[in-house]
């Protein structure tokens, strides 16, 4: 042999290393994958798969006399003590459930053929459950990237069965559960399942995730907390602040204005040059309904037992704060705010300056 040529060493290779995962009810394919790696790079696939025959138990020795006696094979000694080995991984990698379906077995290969039969049961039932989860499923709550993961299990499992699903059923069924925020996408995919080449469930996955990360930035943040208050703190003057004094609602001067975005205002019919109006014509009192004072100066701001008599029923069902249900929560009427004002932080369990 030339000197030059170096003979190539299978390097020595521990089954942890290889084989990572436990086999269990949801990754048979996984696990068989990464078996057969493994058991192929060490020579040793036949022990499952059959094609390493177990030589004879004994052999027959003939002796001068004509006499025959039966000796042990040590082949076959050197044969099942590799087959146990291989055996031992198998068993060393199964969960708890599924060694019990394997505990009647002797041989490497009645290991591997009973776990290939037990996950690999074709019936009817089991085609139908596997492809009536593949219609029905749904994204949801889950995240794009665990939601995706499901859908490919559940293909692996119908082709584990023998019923691969082809790539445009796999695509139609992850665009079929994912809701109305997802329309772009999902009209952009089904437009290029038309084209050449053809789009693969691999190719599309990047799309579903960029595309949920992009709705997930955009609404961060969006969202108030029903308990977050705003503290504002009135030093009396300044824009926006009320300092009390009659006719406290003119806008600047450190009085308090309605006018502006968050307050409705009051439309009047007729025209009117800026300035020839009346302004204490056009104030509306909140309390009692009626025109030419505030609330602030209305007779019956202090009477709690007042109620306007076309006052619509949606304000009325405010007086019920003091009603507890059976855990001893008040009731508190819906007034629709999404954030509210009070003058004193002390008055709140998280506040936040405004």
């Amino acid at each position: 042999m030339d000197s030059s040529i170096q003979l190539y060493s299978h390097p020595v290779l521990h089954i942890s290393n290889c084989v990572t995962v436990q086999l269990n009810e949801r990754n048979y394919l996984l696990w068989k994958t990464q078996f057969e790696s493994f058991l192929s790079g060490q020579s040793l696939l036949g022990f499952v798969n059959g094609a390493i025959k177990p030589p004879p138990v004994a052999n027959t020795l003939t002796h001068i006399d004509g006499l025959t006696t039966e000796v042990p094979n040590p082949d076959y000694q050197a044969w099942l003590r590799s087959d146990q080995v291989v055996r031992a991984w198998l068993l060393g990698s199964l969960s708890e459930d599924i060694l019990r379906e394997v505990v009647h077995t002797t041989t490497t290969q009645d290991v591997w053929t009973t776990l290939a039969l037990h996950f690999n049961k074709v019936s009817s039932s089991r085609l139908f459950e596997l492809q009536r989860k593949l219609q029905v499923i749904e994204k949801l709550d889950k995240s794009m990237d665990d939601y995706l993961k499901e859908i490919k299990r559940i293909c692996e499992q119908l082709t584990s069965i023998g019923s691969p699903v082809s790539e445009k059923m796999k695509i139609f069924a992850a665009l079929h559960g994912l809701g109305i925020d997802y329309e772009p996408i999902k009209t952009s995919i089904e437009g290029s399942m038309d084209l050449e080449p053809q789009p693969t469930f691999e190719s599309i996955i990047p799309r579903l995730t960029g595309f949920a990360d992009r709705l997930t930035s955009y609404n961060t943040g969006m969202e108030v907390s029903p308990h977050m208050a705003f503290y504002a703190n009135y030093s009396g003057k300044g824009r926006g602040s009320f300092n009390g004094k009659p006719g406290g609602n003119q806008g600047k001067g450190g009085q308090f204005s309605t006018k502006g975005r968050g307050f409705p205002q009051q439309i009047t019919s007729g025209s009117s040059s800026p300035g020839s109006y009346n302004t204490e014509n056009r104030i509306m009192c909140q309390i009692c309904g009626k025109p030419g004072h505030p609330a602030l100066k209305c007779w019956h701001r202090f009477n709690n037992s007042y109620q306007y008599e076309e006052l619509p029923a949606a304000l009325t069902a405010m007086r019920i704060t003091d009603v507890t249900d059976h855990n001893g929560n008040l009731w508190v009427g819906d007034s629709g705010a999404t954030a509210h004002i009070t003058s004193s932080h002390q008055n709140l369990q998280q506040s936040q300056p405004y």
